[in-house]
Parts: structure tokens; C-alpha cells; sequence
């Protein structure tokens, strides 16, 4: 019996999760996932596609003022990293260095608030640039030829998202990333304004209940950053 219990013991001791980290180790693995964090920055600064980290239960908007940095929504499950708060401070903490020291991150949208905070009047103050995308209707390009954008059904473009029978697909040489429309939407139909040169931004302004819907779009990753109802 003696012998049993010593090997029942043993076994508990090497299955995982029958053993507790120290402090010093969960600290320690603070530390690593803050090193992480730190890390994937400087993988994203590489391939200038910069995003601010969000965990579960924090204000998502889509884009952070702060830095002018779309927003990315992180698990805080442990999906992406088992300590993710710290994680996700370590990556925040690099980015906020990284201004502070140089200006902006290569990729960030801050040098066009004006024009997300007000496509209404950025509407109207390019009225002759206006394309027009729907569903049916022949694609748009942006001037410089870089993206393309078209409405197809939902799934028509092998995304998973289902929350609108239609969706928003934006093409480039390598790669096709795809969008459902800002809630509140009617019709799949959109003028679009494409933004300033370099800055990897569209404008566009959809039907609504009443009043349009203005949505400006990351083009970058097919991603809504700040979206107005009303405006004239």
C-alpha cells in the first residue's frame, strides 16, 4: 500500500495542473509574457502593421486616439498568451516608448483625425471624388491602383462572417480581407471617398434608418476605425 501511495503521489506531482507555481515562478512568467509583449511589437513594427492591444472587458472602438493605432481585440482566455494582462502591457508599454522617443508608429492614422472625426464635411469637400460600390456593381479602386473594393454575399469571399447578408471585400496584390457592413446599415450600396495618398484609408457612407452611416475603413486589414451616424 505503501509503495502505491508513493506512486499515485509521484504521478500527481508530473500531470499538469496538480502542482502550484511558486510566486517567484508566476512572476517570473509575468515576466516572460511582458517580454512577449514586447517582442510582437517589434514583429509588427517590421511589417509596419502596428495595432493597440485590447483585453476582454476594456472600451473597444476600433481605433485608439491615443496613438492613432487601430485597435485589436486580445482573448483574455490565454488563446494568444497564457498571462495575456501582461502581455498586453508589455506590447502597449513598447508602443508608448517607441513615440515618445520617435513620433508617430510607421502606420499610424493619427495625422488624419480630422478626416475621421469629420467625413461628413470631408464628404463634402470632395464631392467630385466620390465612387460609387454595390452589390452587383463592378468594383472600385483606390488612384494609386493599390486596393479594390467590391460588396459580395456573405461567405462569397471565404470569411467567416455571417452577421450581414452581405460583406465588404478589399483586394490587393497579395491578399483579400473582407468586412461585415457598420450596424445599422439598409442597403448594400456605399459611396466611397478614398483618403489622402499613403494613408491607407477609405471613407465611405452608407444608407441608413433615416440618416447615413459614415465609416471610415483601415484598408490595411478591411477593418472599420471610426464610424459616425448623421452627420451632415
Amino acid at each position: 500500500m505503501r509503495e502505491a501511495a508513493l506512486v499515485l503521489l509521484a504521478f500527481m506531482l508530473v500531470v499538469p495542473g496538480c502542482r502550484h507555481d511558486t510566486p517567484e515562478e508566476i512572476r517570473q512568467r509575468q515576466t516572460d509574457a511582458f517580454s512577449r509583449g514586447r517582442d510582437r511589437f517589434s514583429e509588427e513594427l517590421v511589417q509596419k502593421d502596428v495595432t493597440w492591444y485590447v483585453q476582454a472587458g476594456s472600451n473597444f472602438t476600433g481605433f485608439d486616439a491615443g496613438t492613432g493605432l487601430p485597435q485589436q481585440f486580445i482573448n483574455s482566455s490565454g488563446v494568444v498568451d497564457p498571462f495575456s494582462a501582461e502581455f498586453i502591457r508589455g506590447h502597449n508599454d513598447a508602443i508608448l516608448q517607441y513615440i515618445a522617443a520617435n513620433g508617430p508608429v510607421p502606420g499610424s492614422f493619427k495625422a488624419w483625425e480630422p478626416q475621421l472625426f469629420h467625413q461628413g464635411a470631408y464628404f463634402e469637400m470632395h464631392k467630385d471624388e466620390i465612387q460609387k460600390v454595390a452589390a452587383g456593381a463592378p468594383p472600385v479602386k483606390s488612384p494609386d491602383g493599390q486596393y479594390t473594393l467590391v460588396i459580395v454575399p456573405s461567405g462569397g469571399s471565404g470569411s467567416l462572417i455571417t452577421r450581414s447578408a452581405f460583406e465588404l471585400s478589399v483586394l490587393t496584390a497579395g491578399a483579400q480581407h473582407s468586412t461585415s457592413p457598420p450596424a445599422g446599415v439598409t442597403q448594400a450600396t456605399a459611396d466611397v471617398l478614398f483618403g489622402p495618398s499613403d494613408s491607407d484609408l477609405a471613407f465611405t457612407r452608407w444608407p441608413g434608418a433615416g440618416q447615413p452611416i459614415y465609416a471610415a475603413l483601415n484598408l490595411r486589414r478591411a477593418q472599420w476605425l471610426v464610424v459616425q451616424s448623421g452627420q451632415p
